[in-house]
């Protein structure tokens, strides 16, 4: 089981960093009847398209902690990390812009970043999730040389994404 999740992880961030063709599937919650995209995704699918208003809505309010974004800084070189996210999840409309910005502001490469969309029952179009153990929408899941450092799911233990990453990161030096 290990070997395939490494191989799925290999071939996720491969397809991001030659920017190969994008895999995803557009449907519909079938709770909400909100526009859902599973598979592989790309910071532009989210942002140009107008049903995802919440990638472009002004998060000026938000102020990543500095303990947060000196720990990512520290390993920002040497750790990957995967979004798992619901397009039509609110946590995720509310947490992913958030890391978005924490990365930009220290300058990571968004080619580490893997970003995959999930249905209500956590399902993707590859076997991913399931590999990963997916739960909870949206997980962050940290890597540094192919093994997982650890994740965040929904708020986090502490409520606070940044409290429990700031300890990820430190964890990944």
């Amino acid at each position: 089981m290990k070997k395939i999740l490494s191989f799925l992880l290999f071939i996720v961030f491969i397809s991001n960093n030659t920017e190969a063709q994008l895999q995803y599937e557009v449907g519909k919650d079938a709770k909400t009847g909100i526009k859902m995209l599973k598979g592989t995704l790309s910071i532009d699918v989210l942002k140009n398209d107008t049903s995802f208003h919440w990638m472009t809505d002004d998060i000026s309010w938000y102020k990543p902690k500095p303990e947060v974004l000196n720990s990512l800084a520290a390993v920002k070189d040497s750790v990957n990390i995967v979004a798992l996210i619901g397009t039509w999840c609110e946590d995720s409309h509310y947490i992913f812009p958030q890391l978005l910005k924490m990365l930009g502001q220290v300058g990571y490469d968004m080619n580490k970043l893997a970003i995959i969309g999930v249905d209500r029952p956590k399902v993707s179009i590859t076997p991913l999730c399931m590999a990963l153990g997916l739960k909870k929408t949206p997980t962050i899941i940290v890597f540094k040389n192919g093994k997982e450092v650890g994740r965040v799911e929904e708020y986090g233990k502490y409520g606070i994404v940044d409290q429990e990453l700031t300890e990820i990161f430190t964890k990944a030096k």
